[in-house]
């Protein structure tokens, strides 16, 4: 790399400082969710403007080149980040949905790619050249763009567009003169990248600004947020109540000011002020509601400063309502500004009261239910008083516990206990009672001693363990294939490289992408069926359906040089799901081939009893008797040369399994090293 002083690079490296101050603010401030995107947005702008001024410094083509596509990390990524923060400041969180943030960057990770590789494809620029004015270096240029470059621009366009009209929509809905400053403030800033980029198109011909006046005049945007953020959202009432209690809460929620006008409402207070259809911002307390009852008590609450709540009662045509009040002072500088006003609607709590009588003379039908449930509950309950001694236990507790004395539970139990004597309220704990593990939990019971339960989590545990080794597995085995194609894609775009090499490489990477889609692909399908997918059930013949696996498999066979013999008997036909039940075969006789060099394959169709049999005998290398317990299990490969020379996603057997089990028979695999191996499976004739 080579790089030369250019005044034209000057204003660029301004504009990147301005906005990584600005970054490095707000990613410290971090308080709201806007902030943080905020700051996200002038790292991105950051980028773009540090790249475009060593494009417009470098002294080659290369130099200017290689930081003219970097500067698209930032371009690209600005552009969603203004969108997501215009969706947060306007109270649009909702719509930042997974799925709508992916939508949002897709443009961008689709984009990218083409940007980085122009050298090669040409799909962005076409002609770059390094450009030269009034003898100093200022970019590169280029003879065209391309369709791919204008769709971009009119992406960003769109993005910064719909930002803009959000803004001034934010702006209209929100007449209250303490919301305008920032608001005002906000659609500048929403307007200033979209001025500044058109201009830019109109003017970039000339030598005073060859890098245009989008890019710095973004970082004026920038500021422009930044004062609305963290000057007006801090001194302004509404966003003090709103963002964090107003909209958020079921309550009703009233914001007055130091001079008892209302500032704010949300929707579910102007319900119970029953003045949803007419505009009370603005008005005094006293004004708010038609109903007396409510609108005395909002002005006692509002003036007493000693008295922060109160219930109050009053007539409705639906009956009687009964709403909570309650005021919290709101401080700015230590200096009250006006009041949050919180109403609550507790009628069903009182009706709930007014029912404890009948709840009462229910109480002893609800003992002999508990009584009940006690004793047929599968986790052990025992009650114990404060000696130690068993007062009642439920069978479960009595076969893990097997005494009435807590000094001759076993060990792990007494020594939960011991460690509870002196601890009130519920304990809880995780304990082993041989191979059993055990959530034992223990709550006093004033005047009699303490109910102990234990639940039996071994099961789960044991699930648990199983979830971390898959997830170990599929990390390993995403892993090593997501180097080789970042190893094989470097040497791609590497110039230096000779072409048939970098050609080479390609090719390697695309062989580890088929590989990495066969591995999800065999993961989708194992996923569906232990989530239960349905079986679409047919009458058919298992040897037709072994025969159309061998046909298919049979060029691959060939082409090592092996023969597929057929043994298929004749066997009343079985209801089974016919994709499946194919695949199993598939799978089956493609392991056969993979790991067979030479002699031949044996696909075997016999009738039982009951059931009907399928084989797949093969003369290939064979599996050591240490492995062969774990051959179905997920990502299991043999531990053994000639079978890790072997591509393969470790799932096929795994799903074998899953598949037969799923039509409730059976397989197992019997195997000699240097021999070959068996691999079988039956079906019932009838699967209920």
């Amino acid at each position: 790399m080579a790089f030369s002083y250019s005044p034209y690079a000057i204003p660029l490296f301004i504009a990147a400082a301005i906005a990584a101050a600005l970054a490095c603010y707000a990613l410290y401030k971090r308080g709201q969710a806007e902030v943080l995107t905020f700051g996200l947005t002038m790292v991105a702008q950051t980028l773009s403007l540090l790249f475009y001024g060593l494009n417009t410094s470098g002294a080659n083509l290369e130099t200017a080149y290689l930081f003219n596509r970097l500067k698209y990390i930032g371009v690209l990524t600005v552009a969603p980040l203004w969108v997501i923060l215009t969706l947060q400041y306007t109270h649009r969180q909702h719509l930042l949905t997974r799925r709508n943030i992916i939508l949002l960057f897709l443009p961008a990770v689709v984009i990218f790619p083409f940007v980085m590789t122009n050298p090669l494809t040409e799909w962005w620029w076409v002609g770059v050249e390094l450009l030269t004015l009034n003898g100093v270096p200022a970019g590169v240029t280029s003879e065209s763009t391309t369709l791919l470059y204008k769709l971009n621009l009119v992406i960003i366009y769109s993005y910064m567009a719909w930002g803009l009209v959000l803004y001034v929509i934010h702006f209209i809905r929100y007449k209250e003169r303490i919301y305008r400053s920032q608001t005002t403030l906000m659609v500048i800033a929403g307007a200033i990248p979209v001025v500044a980029n058109i201009v830019t198109q109109q003017i970039r011909h000339l030598d005073l600004f060859p890098w245009g006046l989008d890019s710095p005049l973004f970082s004026l945007s920038g500021v422009l947020v930044a004062i609305a953020i963290f000057r007006y959202r801090f001194l302004d009432i509404r966003p003090v109540a709103r963002q964090a209690i107003i909209e958020q809460v079921p309550e009703g929620v009233i914001v007055t000011d130091v001079k008892g006008r209302i500032v704010d409402a949300n929707p579910v207070a102007r319900a119970m002020l029953e003045a949803a259809s007419r505009p009370i911002v603005g008005q005094p307390l006293a004004e708010a509601t038609h109903i007396t009852e409510l609108n005395q008590a909002l002005l006692a609450l509002a003036r007493d400063a000693c008295t922060h709540r109160r219930d109050v009662s009053f007539d409705t045509p639906d009956g009687e309502r009964v709403l909570s009040l309650g005021v919290t002072p709101l401080l700015h500088k230590a200096k009250p500004v006006g009041q949050i006003i919180l109403l609550r609607d507790i009628t069903e709590r009182v009706a709930a009261q007014r029912e404890l009588e009948k709840l009462y003379r229910q109480a002893e039908l609800e003992r002999k239910r508990l009584s009940l449930t006690i004793k047929t509950a599968t986790d052990a309950i025992a009650l114990l008083d404060t000696k130690g001694q068993v007062l009642a236990i439920n069978p479960p507790a009595r076969q893990i516990l097997k005494a009435r004395q807590s000094d001759q539970f076993p060990p792990s139990v007494q020594e939960f206990l011991g460690q509870i004597e002196t601890v009130a309220g519920v304990t809880k704990a995780e304990i082993d009672i041989g191979e059993q593990s055990f959530h034992i939990a223990a709550a006093p019971v004033a005047g009699t001693g303490l109910v102990l339960t234990m639940h039996d989590v071994t099961h789960f545990k044991h699930l648990a363990r199983m979830k971390d080794e898959f997830v170990a597995s599929v990390s390993h085995d995403l892993r090593s294939p997501l180097n080789a194609i970042l190893g094989n894609v470097e040497i791609a775009q590497e110039k230096s490289f000779p072409q048939a090499e970098r050609r080479d490489a390609l090719k390697r990477a695309t062989r580890v992408v088929h590989r990495m889609a066969d591995l999800t692909e065999d993961l989708l399908d194992l996923a569906k069926l232990e989530m239960g997918m349905p079986l679409e059930r047919a009458s058919v013949q298992l040897g037709q359906l072994a025969r159309e696996a061998a046909e298919d498999l049979a060029h691959i066979a060939s082409v090592k040089g092996l023969a597929i013999r057929h043994d298929l008997n004749h066997h009343p036909p079985i209801e089974v799901d016919r994709q499946l039940i194919t695949q199993v075969w598939h799978n089956l006789i493609d392991n056969a081939i993979k790991y067979t060099d030479e002699g031949t394959i044996t696909v075997r169709v016999e009738a039982l009893d009951n059931r009907v049999m399928g084989q797949v005998i093969d003369t290939g290398v064979g599996i050591p008797p240490v492995d062969l317990p774990y051959v179905f299990d997920k990502f299991f490969r043999a531990n053994y040369p000639k079978i890790r020379e072997t591509s393969g996603t470790g799932l096929g057997l795994a799903l074998v399994k899953s598949i037969v089990e799923k039509h409730q028979g059976q397989v197992w695999a019997e195997s000699e090293v240097g021999t070959g191996s068996t691999f079988t499976f039956t079906l019932p004739l009838e699967i209920k």
